[in-house]
């Protein structure tokens, strides 16, 4: 429930940002769905999730929990992490998915 809650306030955050920002949800290494600001679509920061999977880096905090201690504060990742420049990277995991109640 938590986890719905804290997504759905992000995606309403997504609506009113004018950052650029992207949030991914993913499972065992690869994206489920994502979402983009209107700024991040702009600029061509989105994940195509309809078709191929899309497998996310190794070095991301989203492949690597045991990165847990930063990611609510973030990592900035230089280019090609997750996109081709540089990226701060802030990640909340759950052991349960947040679309299962």
């Amino acid at each position: 429930m938590v986890q719905a809650i804290l997504i759905a306030a992000i995606l309403r955050w997504l609506t009113y940002t004018s950052r650029r920002a992207v949030l991914v949800v993913s499972r065992d290494d690869f994206i489920l769905w994502s979402r983009s600001s209107e700024a991040a679509l702009k600029t061509g920061a989105f994940f195509r999730t309809s078709g191929a999977p899309v497998e996310i880096s190794v070095t991301s905090l989203a492949a690597t929990q045991d990165q847990l201690a930063d990611g609510r504060t973030g990592v900035l990742h230089g280019p090609g992490v997750w996109f081709a420049e540089e990226v701060r990277e802030m990640m909340i995991f759950s052991e349960k998915s947040p679309l299962s109640g």
